[in-house]
């Protein structure tokens, strides 16, 4: 078996095949002297900031400064050495990580990323873009760690989180009743919040989060709210019975009426009778948490 050689990128480690394309593109004494920003991961974010980022590039060192939109890219950390990689694996000097500040002025649109190392100023140009929040109390995730008990911390992600603004609650989903409320923490601007699981009895609830201006997250599923008993509801065990109704045996049979099979099928028809269609997971936009511990 013959070695691997530069002819073959196929079978270079990534670090390496990284640095072959570099050199490629614009040869080795212009390229592998100075530093290049070369990309970010993810290149948008809500305007509320709080996104993780990763910075890429070659020789950028450990002690860069990094700014979008002119403001101060949030715990900036260089790439560290892994005693567990070989040398040529190593990130250090290629990566730095760091969370997104919030976009200027809280308006959505382009930004400019600016990263200084030593004497140099490399810009990606329009290299970040801030989306406007879809709409007052934006929940994109809720991260439970390791489970949800009572007394547990849960992480809810996304945006317009005005913390001390808000109220959750835990509806029971058996019944619906609240068995539960509590109050949010902010843990990054208003794109973080975190709250503590009440002391509930162990089961199923529906998590709901109510601003005080009345905008509300998640509560009962529709599709899947508690069926309210009918024990109450009079019988009709004493209504008559229709055994004295004439029976119909006397009446004309429709054998001679004409069947429907020349109607046009209705294969064109629009699915709307209750059917759901593609409308996907009835229970998007809900959360359902298993509760385990409390009571």
């Amino acid at each position: 078996m013959t070695s691997p050689t530069v002819s073959d990128p196929r079978a270079l480690p990534p670090s390496l095949l990284r640095l072959a394309l570099i050199v490629a593109a614009c040869g080795p004494s212009s390229c592998l002297l100075v530093p290049r920003f070369e990309a970010v991961d993810p290149e948008f974010a809500y305007v509320d900031g709080c996104t993780d980022i990763v910075l890429q590039g070659a020789k950028i060192g450990t002690d860069a400064k990094v700014t979008i939109g002119g403001q101060d890219l949030l715990s900036l950390a260089a790439a560290e050495n892994d005693p567990a990689l070989p040398d040529y694996a190593q990130d250090v000097g290629f990566k730095y990580f760091g969370v997104s500040p919030p976009a200027p002025d809280m308006e959505p649109g382009y930004q400019d990323i600016v990263m200084t190392v030593g004497d140099e100023v490399l810009t990606l140009s329009k290299g970040f873009y801030y989306m406007a929040c879809p709409g007052e109390l934006t929940i994109d995730s809720v991260d439970f760690g390791a489970g949800a008990t009572a007394g547990s911390s849960v992480t809810l992600t996304g945006c317009g989180i005005e913390a001390e603004k808000v109220t959750g609650h835990l509806l029971s989903a058996v019944d619906g009743t609240d068995a539960g409320t509590f109050t949010l923490a902010s843990s990054c601007l208003t794109a973080k919040a975190t709250f503590t699981i009440p002391n509930v009895a162990p089961g199923d609830y529906w998590l709901e989060l109510v601003h005080e201006d009345g905008t509300t997250y998640g509560g009962i599923c529709p599709d899947q709210a508690p069926v309210v008993s009918d024990t109450d509801v009079p019988t009709d065990t004493d209504v008559a019975t229709d055994t004295d109704v004439p029976t119909d045996t006397d009446v004309p049979t429709d054998t001679d009426v004409s069947t429907d099979t020349d109607v046009p099928a209705d294969t064109d028809v629009a699915d709307t009778a209750g059917s759901g269609g593609d409308t996907g997971d009835p229970c998007a936009g809900y959360t359902l948490v298993t509760v385990t511990g409390g009571e």
